[in-house]
Order: C-alpha cells, then sequence, then structure tokens
C-alpha cells in the first residue's frame, strides 16, 4: 500500500496539500480560488466530491480560500479550530478541532499542535497512516517545545521555508510588513526552518517538502541551500522537493516502512 503527498499549491497566492491513501483522501487547507482549486484536483485525479474531509491549518485568506464552497458544494466535513471556523459560514458538516487533541479522517490520523502565528489557534499537523509519519508545518515565526516533539521520527516533512532574511530587508516590502513576517508570530527563514530541520530529521526521513518560499523575499537555491548543509550536519541525504505555487506538484509515494527493502 502506498500514500500519495501531493502539494496542489504552496505560498501566497494559495495553499493546499492532496494526501490521499487506498481508503480516501484528504485536503489539508484549501486557499486556491475556486476555479483553480477545481482545476488542480482534476489534474491530481482526485474529484471533490470523493474526498473524506477539508482540515484548515488557520483562517488566512491564502489557506481558506474555497474551503467553504467546497464543503457546501460537495458535502465534504471541514475539520477547523473554533476560531478559525468563525469565518466559515453555512457549513453544512463542520468538525471541531483542538489542540493536542487528535481525531482521524477515513485512515488518517490527525494530530493538531499550535504554533506561533498572527491568526488565532494556528495549527501543525502529524498526519499517521499505516505506520507512516507526516508532518505538515507552514505559517510560523518561531519553533520549540510541543512542535518539535511532534515532528521526530518523520518518513516526510513540509516545512515553511518562507523568507531570506537579507532578501526580504532589501526587498520591496514597507518596514512594517517586513517586521511582520521577521517576527515570532510570522514566518520562518530559512535558517530558521534549517535549524527546526536539525533539530527533527533522522534517518527515517525520506522526504523534505520546502514549502511557502515567497516568491519576493527568497530563492529557491537558497531555501534549498539551507536544507541540504541541515541535512548534511546530520549525515542524511533525504530527498529536498520543492512545493510549487503555480501548478500541481508532482506528488511524493510513501510505502508503508514493512514494505521497505
Amino acid at each position: 500500500m502506498s500514500l500519495l503527498f501531493q502539494p496542489l499549491g504552496s505560498g501566497s497566492h494559495g495553499n493546499s496539500v492532496l494526501i490521499r491513501n487506498s481508503t480516501g483522501a484528504i485536503l489539508i487547507d484549501a486557499g486556491l480560488n475556486w476555479a483553480t482549486m477545481q482545476q488542480r484536483l482534476r489534474a491530481a485525479g482526485q474529484p471533490t466530491s470523493e474526498l473524506a474531509g477539508v482540515v484548515l491549518t488557520h483562517r488566512h485568506l491564502d489557506h481558506t480560500r474555497s474551503a467553504g464552497r467546497i464543503a457546501r458544494r460537495s458535502g465534504v466535513p471541514l475539520y477547523a479550530t473554533e476560531r478559525t471556523a468563525e469565518h466559515q459560514r453555512s457549513i453544512p458538516r463542520l468538525e471541531r478541532v483542538y489542540p493536542g487533541r487528535p481525531f482521524d479522517i477515513a485512515g488518517f490520523r490527525l494530530s493538531p499542535t499550535r504554533v506561533s502565528h498572527d491568526a488565532p489557534e494556528t495549527m501543525a499537523y502529524l498526519v499517521e497512516c499505516d505506520g507512516l509519519r507526516i508532518g505538515v508545518v507552514t505559517d510560523l515565526g518561531s519553533t520549540g517545545g510541543a512542535l518539535t516533539q511532534m515532528l521526530r521520527d518523520l518518513d516526510l516533512l513540509y516545512l515553511e521555508f518562507n523568507y531570506d532574511p537579507r532578501m526580504l530587508r532589501e526587498g520591496p516590502y514597507e518596514p512594517k510588513l517586513q517586521d511582520r513576517i521577521a517576527s515570532r508570530r510570522g514566518h520562518l527563514s530559512n535558517a530558521q526552518a534549517a535549524h527546526l530541520l536539525q533539530q527533527v530529521a533522522s534517518p527515517r526521513l525520506r522526504v523534505l517538502w520546502q514549502a511557502h518560499l515567497s516568491l519576493v523575499n527568497n530563492a529557491p537555491e537558497l531555501a534549498h541551500e539551507a536544507a541540504r548543509k541541515a541535512l548534511t550536519r546530520l549525515g542524511l541525504d533525504s530527498e529536498i522537493r520543492l512545493a510549487l505555487q503555480h501548478e500541481v506538484s508532482t506528488p511524493s509515494l510513501l510505502d508503508r516502512p514493512e514494505c521497505r527493502i
């Protein structure tokens, strides 16, 4: 049995990840507009009506833009914390999420952990299925504590590498926005993400997905270099993948641990 992990979009123009196994499929976030969301799901071969659930990390529009419409049109359950759900109207099947309380969807167990961001009740998720462990971590300005513990012994990590400090400082954003991004409730720089990676990566880690790269304040080669150095220090050669903003990314396929040679 294999598990499919496929970013449908990653960045300030909209975020969504498809995770699929033999028993069902879930979306983590649905921040692309409706037309683009439908096009990306078709490209991934996933009918909207056959989703087992849409799980929201927080309420910012680039993570929620089409979530309500999916839930209303297809009757797909929407999973969100109370503060995230405040901005979702007329949802026929709304399931409440609580930090630190795991829940199950279609053979997946999801464990939410609160992270530091300027949206209330922003969550990172550990997704477990058939012995596989996946971490989904974006939109946070600082790390440590429960998050670090949650991310140990992963098979795949989807981690924000949002900005390069020099590019942010010298770029076009006004100082107030620069300060917000670089704050403890903003986003992770390449160096911060690499530091977290070095804390949690183990020989079990097969794939690192670099997520939520700024198109203005970062460059893929800088993010890649930071991640590669962190993995090299640990003696690991995990695959490094870039989650794309403007098209569906080629999926990662993971088999169960007992199936590996």
